[in-house]
Formats: C-alpha cells, sequence, structure tokens
C-alpha cells in the first residue's frame, strides 16, 4: 500500500515539474504583448544609466531617458540618425527577425507560390512559442504565410518559407546573413528566420534600423506591415477560417488601445526571456517617416518608450528642403563641385529621380548650420551625378544628388586657344600672298647669309694665302743673305 502511495506522490510531482517547465519555456519564446500592458511601477532599472549618446552632440535636442537597453530613432528616407542609446551594441532580437524573413522572401519568390509545410518546419520550433497552428503537409499560399509571420508572429511559417526558399533553415539563415552585409549592417548574424534564442543569433538598433528600412522600400512589405487584420482561408488540411491580429499594440486595438497612435503605419513587435523586448515602429512624425527601434526593454515600457520617442522627433525635428540646382547651392559648394568635375561652368541641373531632396534640422539649428560635403557618384565628359551631403557633427542629415552637365576645362582652354588661333590667321587667310612674300623673304635672306659666309671665307683664305707669300719670301731673302756673307769670308782669308 504504501508503494503504492509513493508512485501517486512522484507522479503527481512529475505533473507539476511538467507544468512549470511549459510556463517557463511559454514565457521564454511567446512575444510578450500582454506584459506591455501592465507597467510595473517602482521597478528599479539599471538600463536607465547606458549613456545617450546623441545627447552629447553639441546644441542637439536632449533625447528622452527611456527604459530600453538600446534603442534608435532614423528617418526612413535619408537615413539619419535622430537619437541614438547604445545602438551599435549586440543585442537578442527575438521576433523582430521576421522583418527580414519577410523582406528576404518577397524578394526571392512570387506571393502565389505554394508553400507545404515540412515536419521540421513545423515541430522544429520550441513547445507554445508563437504560431498558427499549421500541420505537416498543409499548404498555404507565400502571401498567407507572410501574413501570418508579420501579424500573428508564427514561427512555423518561418521556418516553411524559408525551407522553401533555400532548401533549409540554415541555408536561408546564410541568405540572410548576406543580405544584412550588403545593406551594411556592421554587428548583426542570424541562424534562423523566426527568431527564437539562440547565442550566435543577434543585431543592433541601428542595423536593425537599416534592415526596416531597406524593406519599407518594397510596397508589398508595407501593405503586409501595416496590416491591422488579415482572414486566413480555410486549407487542404484545415477547412475553417482563421482571423489573424496584429500584435503591435500602436497599430492594432485587438487586446489594447492604450497605445494605439494612428500616425503609425507598420511595425513588429517581438519577446524572449533572454532578449527581453524588442520593437520596430514606423511612424509619419512631422511630414517624415521615422524608424524606431528599442531593444532589450522590460515589461510594460516598450510602448511608452517608442511614443516618448516619437513625441520627440515631433517636438524636436523640422524637414528642409535642400537646394535643388546648382544656381541655388552657396558659392563655396559650387566652386567644390567645379574644381571635382575640372569643369569651366555647369550648363545644366536637375535632381535625380527617387532620392530624397530635404534634410532634418533639430529646431536648435538651421540649415546654415550644417557643413555641405560633395562626392561624384557617376561622370562622363560632360555629364556627372553630384552627391551633396549636409553634416553635423559626425552625422548625416539629408543629401541632395544633382545630375548636371558642364563644360570641361580642357575642353574651354582648347577652345580659346583655337579662338585666338583663327583671329590670327585671320589676316592671312584673307591675303594667300602676304603669305607667299614672306617665304620669299626667308628664301633671299638665306642667300644673302650665303654669300656674306662664301665672301668672308675667301677674303679669309686670300689672306692666309698673301700671309704665307710674304713668309716664304722673307725665308728666300734670308738665305740669300746668308749665302753671301758666307762668300765674302771665304775671300778675306
Amino acid at each position: 500500500m504504501k508503494s503504492v502511495y509513493k508512485c501517486i506522490i512522484f507522479l503527481l510531482a512529475g505533473v507539476l515539474y511538467f507544468q512549470s517547465f511549459t510556463v517557463i519555456s511559454y514565457a521564454s519564446q511567446v512575444d510578450d504583448t500582454q506584459s506591455e500592458e501592465e507597467s510595473e511601477d517602482g521597478q528599479e532599472n539599471a538600463s536607465e544609466d547606458i549613456p545617450i549618446e546623441s545627447n552629447s552632440i553639441p546644441n542637439w535636442p536632449q533625447g528622452p531617458v527611456i527604459n530600453s537597453e538600446a534603442a534608435v530613432v532614423m528617418d526612413a528616407d535619408t537615413g539619419a540618425i535622430l537619437y541614438e542609446k547604445n545602438m551599435n551594441a549586440a543585442e537578442y532580437p527575438a521576433s523582430i527577425t521576421k522583418i527580414m524573413t519577410v523582406l528576404l522572401a518577397l524578394e526571392n519568390s512570387s506571393l502565389d507560390e505554394i508553400v507545404t509545410f515540412s515536419d521540421n518546419a513545423v515541430f522544429s520550433i520550441e513547445r507554445d512559442s508563437s504560431h498558427i497552428a499549421r500541420t505537416p503537409g498543409e499548404q498555404l499560399t507565400m502571401e498567407q504565410c507572410l501574413y501570418a509571420i508579420m501579424l500573428e508572429s508564427a514561427n512555423e511559417c518561418s521556418n516553411a518559407v524559408a525551407e522553401h526558399i533555400a532548401g533549409s533553415v540554415e541555408a536561408f539563415a546564410e541568405m540572410m546573413n548576406q543580405k544584412a552585409q550588403e545593406l551594411g549592417c556592421t554587428n548583426t548574424h542570424f541562424v534562423n528566420p523566426h527568431g527564437l534564442h539562440d547565442e550566435n543569433h543577434y543585431t543592433t538598433a541601428r542595423d536593425m534600423a537599416v534592415i526596416v528600412q531597406a524593406a519599407l522600400k518594397n510596397d508589398t512589405f508595407r501593405e503586409i506591415a501595416g496590416t491591422a487584420q488579415y482572414t486566413l482561408p480555410a486549407t487542404n488540411k484545415n477547412d475553417e477560417e482563421l482571423m489573424m491580429f496584429h500584435h503591435h499594440a500602436m497599430m492594432s486595438k485587438h487586446r489594447t488601445a492604450q497605445y494605439y497612435d494612428e500616425t503609425v503605419f507598420a511595425g513588429k513587435n517581438g519577446y524572449t526571456t533572454d532578449a527581453l523586448n524588442t520593437l520596430v515602429t514606423c511612424a509619419v512624425r512631422s511630414d517624415m517617416e521615422i524608424i524606431c527601434v528599442t531593444m532589450r526593454t522590460e515589461s510594460g515600457y516598450s510602448y511608452p518608450d517608442t511614443a516618448s520617442l516619437l513625441d520627440y522627433v515631433t517636438d524636436n525635428f523640422t524637414k528642409v528642403q535642400l537646394p535643388t540646382s546648382f544656381d541655388s547651392l552657396a558659392s563655396d559648394v559650387q566652386a567644390s563641385i567645379l574644381s571635382s568635375l575640372n569643369a569651366s561652368s555647369v550648363t545644366a541641373s536637375s535632381v535625380a529621380e527617387d532620392v530624397p531632396d530635404y534634410a532634418v534640422v533639430p529646431n536648435t539649428l538651421t540649415l546654415e548650420s550644417l557643413t555641405p560635403s560633395v562626392s561624384s557618384t557617376e561622370r562622363t565628359d560632360a555629364d556627372a551625378e553630384e552627391v551633396i551631403s549636409y553634416m553635423y557633427e559626425d552625422r548625416c542629415l539629408g543629401c541632395i544628388t544633382l545630375k548636371l552637365e558642364y563644360t570641361p576645362l580642357q575642353t574651354a582652354s582648347a577652345s580659346v586657344a583655337s579662338n585666338s588661333a583663327e583671329t590670327a590667321s585671320a589676316p592671312a587667310s584673307e591675303d594667300n600672298s602676304s603669305g607667299l612674300i614672306a617665304y620669299v623673304r626667308y628664301i633671299v635672306f638665306a642667300i644673302i647669309v650665303l654669300v656674306i659666309i662664301v665672301f668672308l671665307t675667301a677674303i679669309f683664305l686670300m689672306i692666309r694665302n698673301r700671309l704665307a707669300i710674304n713668309r716664304r719670301r722673307r725665308e728666300r731673302r734670308k738665305k740669300r743673305l746668308l749665302r753671301k756673307q758666307s762668300v765674302d769670308g771665304d775671300s778675306y782669308f
């Protein structure tokens, strides 16, 4: 009897242990959107001691103190960084990873492709992590999968999409890393398409903003990421429709209306026990599309932090139109462009298509406070694309790309020389005889010089010959005198 009691006790202990494990697993994997609604007042937060780097910039608007350990606010069009806190620190991204997954899927497949779920796609994810209960062999279109990924953060859909595109989750992760490198990410490494915890799966707030900036250039991504509600139809394995809702509380009122913000048009949230809360938010503020990324945030703070950062942009930054023609540039910028092109003048200019033509200027500064920097992207003998970047301290707040038609300096010099030669030769072309006369004069002059040389040579030879004759005469005279003296001496003795 006692052995029966012992078995019952062990059985109950095993059940309790299993249940506690299940709770722990769920908490460590599921996007924690509900916990965002419960602020933990009085909680000590060491992340507030992390410095806000942008606040140390001279004359820069002072940004809010936030709970998030890492954050960045970026203008989507210009890439200008408006707020930064620990933005280059490696952090676990959790489900905001899925932004890269959806971007790659849109670039490497069509929306009507059929995605078939494998056993690995369904069962390799951790127990009770976020999913939409798909089964092996079930088929969805790529479009349906992407909505499930962005709205419901469906991990098995992320796996299925990765396998469909690259053949395996590992191969797809390599594609993710390659894309991150192409975009200019500096401290990012992915090992899966969903963001469930792995020590080698990390990124930074800045790199995440760069990825989002690239994704927003895709209209389909904007549509999917900006949808608050989507109905998934019946499939070959499921006869019922599934109503899906976006988990980003600033976009959807499904769970709470507390943080709803009509200026927010796209976003993605994430949570694991290792990453804590991560949040990507895209909103229109001050007539600009703003990307806000917060990472490693305690429960209850992600949305208040994001709201504070968005309001910070509204209160402190303005969209300022940049000069859109060569003539409207400052004189020193014009001189710099002419020097870099080795040009004498610019004959025509226009703004390149599909590039921003404004700078994001803090209200504490003016456009004149920024330093223009000129760089050339394309150049031929008479055409060029010049990028004028407007810098403040170490950051670019905007740039303008001008297409220029110009006159090269060498061509201008040759033209002037040619005109001068034509002007000098004009009288000669009017009277060809003057050229002939000049030629005859040269010949006559040469003949005269030659005659003079011959005459002088003859005189020299005559003089030398005369001197030689005189010398021989003197020698003969001397010899006769010597002979005469000799004869007179013999007679005397």
